[in-house]
């Protein structure tokens, strides 16, 4: 079986395989699936195209190979993930929350207590958190340094360009165009302007 995909929670597909006797070649840059191949030693795992073509080259020709992955990774899936395993483990986690007492929750903090100044960053805590394949049995994980994520830059905000101020008309002509005689364009229209002074007639 080839899974050559990035992000895997847990490779339903790979567990099938194992369960068949059949060897896995798994994307090494998913710390999922590689983990899954050391600890199974069921499968290999390639980090780029060399390795890749290598990888599927050795199991092509060498049959011994296929067949000690497949038979291991059938053992593995018999441990680990063969349905007694997995309804003993859900009945012994019944029994033991049936047994334990009941916690005690504390209450959660007010909006103002999770703003505090000296709360640290999410980006801090998650730089503490383990990261990498699991390459043993344990849920420890391998102290291997997290891949660096690439932050998105800030929005750059373009500076909105210069408006230039309406023509205002005249007050000295009788006249503007659209015969208003020279009105103030807009809802708040002032009074007609004449040439300065009325006529008698």
């Amino acid at each position: 079986l080839i899974m050559p995909s990035y992000f895997e929670s847990l490779s339903m597909v790979a567990l099938e395989a194992w369960a068949l006797g059949r060897p896995v070649v798994a994307n090494g840059m998913c710390d999922v699936l590689r983990g899954q191949c050391v600890r199974s030693n069921g499968g290999l795992y390639y980090d780029n195209r060399q390795e890749f073509v290598e990888t599927l080259r050795a199991l092509e020709r060498t049959k011994w190979l296929n067949v000690t992955l497949g038979r291991n990774g059938r053992q593995y899936y018999r441990d680990h993930y063969d349905w007694p395993v997995i309804e003993r483990k859900y009945l012994d986690i019944i029994a033991q929350l049936g047994s334990a007492p009941a916690p005690t929750l504390e209450p959660l903090p007010g909006w103002l207590a999770r703003r505090r100044p000296d709360v640290p960053a999410a980006a801090d805590v998650l730089a503490t958190v383990p990261g990498g394949a699991v390459l043993t049995a344990e849920t420890t994980a391998v102290s291997t340094p997290r891949r660096e994520t690439a932050t998105t830059p800030p929005p750059v905000r373009m500076a909105a360009a210069p408006t230039s101020p309406r023509p205002r008309s005249s007050h000295g002509s009788g006249s503007a165009a659209g015969g208003h005689g020279g009105r103030r364009g807009g809802p708040h229209r002032g009074r007609p302007r004449g040439n300065g002074s009325r006529s008698g007639a």
